[in-house]
């Protein structure tokens, strides 16, 4: 009976033995015919199997590869930055951080270089120890890659050269235009000024065709002066050349100022002017020339725009905004310019604060003018560290809106935010 028991125990341990033999050559069988490229590693990284496929792909012998940590293998020992790549990904799995994938650039058995995708997993016992680690590759031409990489870099760096040039040229100009102040508006003001005084008959009487002609020089050279100026300043401030003189300013006088620059041409519409303004409104910190040439602006705007025996209202509200970021209240002062003219469609407001650009060019015939006055009145309102924006209306109207920070400015509470209302007499 024992000796049958040997004889028994023998012969099992025979099959068991032959059982895993042909498990081996299946595994092997399997593993040499992947598509893929295939390595079995130690913990440490140290190569113990490696499948044909990756063998005769790359041209590598296996006696180069067994028994060396993966990433010193001829396949990466001439390229640390993956050399470096790889062990850290084989030390994070090793650990047991689960599976890592990437592209690598490994070597040729003829010094080509080529790519891949990677999966390296580790295989782990019953106590959840990485036991083997198994690093998957396949290989990829990123040949047309890296060349739509590369023109792509190339245009980039064409496209930051070409703008450095577009930006230097634009420079220059402005820098030329603001130089040129003075150089453009001397002899425009001598000819207006020897204009006027051949009006005023100093050099002798004229007679009513004179007068007509003198009066279309003056005209001509007041359009030409303010076209000149708008473009001078729209320069200097493009420049950087546009220095404010930021000093309190009253709120009421200032708009008073803004409104007799424009009562004339409003009288001559039968337009009737309002204002809206807080009692005891106070003062703000800004560049008051700036600012009047802003309010102007909009304001000329409104009469333009508007029919005759229509309204202008100029606005001025002071509120309390709240940044919600920086959790910090602060005090705005918004200039509202509201008018019940012809309105502006949707689609042409974007193009409102651009220089030189009209919002339809059929108004050309109808409506003179630049397309400066808005693009000046952004770019002051931004010096000043506000805002403009438009709401409008097609038949309707429009209200443009300057809104700054209200800094330094005199007390105030939103109780005194009681309207003072006054309607401006028609008379000139």
């Amino acid at each position: 009976m024992l000796l049958y028991g040997l004889i028994s125990r023998g012969t099992q341990r025979k099959q068991v033995e032959e059982a895993l033999r042909e498990n081996e050559r299946r595994f092997k069988a399997v593993f040499n015919q992947q598509f893929q490229f295939m390595a079995i590693l130690k913990p440490d990284g140290t190569v113990i199997e490696v499948n044909d496929t990756c063998l005769r792909v790359t041209g590598v012998s296996a006696e180069r590869v067994l028994g060396v940590r993966f990433w010193e293998t001829p396949w990466f020992n001439q390229i640390p930055l993956m050399q470096e790549r790889l062990q850290q990904s084989i030390a994070e799995v090793a650990i047991g951080s689960g599976s890592v994938r990437g592209e690598v650039e490994y070597s040729m058995a003829d010094g080509t270089t080529q790519f891949a995708t990677y999966a390296i997993t580790g295989l782990k016992d019953d106590r959840d120890q990485v036991v083997e680690i198994i690093v998957e590759g396949e290989g990829v031409d990123f040949t047309q890659r890296k060349q739509a990489e590369e023109q792509l870099r190339q245009t980039n760096e064409q496209l930051a050269q070409v703008n450095a040039e577009l930006a230097r040229a634009t420079r220059l100009k402005d820098e030329f235009l603001a130089n040129m102040s003075h150089e453009l508006r001397t002899p425009l003001t001598s000819i207006l000024g020897m204009a006027d005084m051949l009006k005023q008959e100093i050099y002798g009487s004229l007679n009513e065709k004179q007068h007509r002609y003198l009066e279309v020089i003056s005209q001509s050279g007041n359009h030409l002066l303010t076209l000149i100026n708008d473009i001078l300043d729209l320069a200097k401030i493009e420049s950087g050349k546009m220095e404010l003189q930021i000093l309190p300013t009253s709120i009421e006088a200032l708009c008073d100022s803004s409104l007799n620059f424009i009562k004339q041409v409003a009288y001559q519409k039968a337009i009737k002017l309002e204002t809206h303004i807080p009692t005891n409104i106070g003062q703000i910190d800004v560049d008051e020339l700036r600012m009047r040439q802003a309010l102007i602006n909009l304001l000329s705007n409104a009469i333009k725009f508007t029919p005759e025996k229509g309204q202008v209202v100029l606005e001025v509200s002071r509120e309390f905004s709240t940044d919600r970021l920086h959790q910090h209240t602060q005090q705005i002062i918004r200039f509202s310019v509201i008018d019940t003219g012809i309105g502006i469609a949707p689609e042409h407001l974007p193009k409102l604060f651009q220089s030189f650009v009209q919002i339809d060019s059929s108004f050309n015939r109808k409506y003179s003018g630049t397309g400066l006055g808005l693009a000046l009145v952004k770019q002051i309102a931004e010096l000043h560290q506000g805002t403009v924006s438009v709401v409008s209306t097609v038949g309707q109207g429009s209200r443009f809106t300057i809104t700054l920070p209200s800094q330094n400015c005199s007390d105030f509470t939103q109780m005194q935010a009681m309207q003072l209302e006054r309607t401006l007499p028609l008379e000139p």
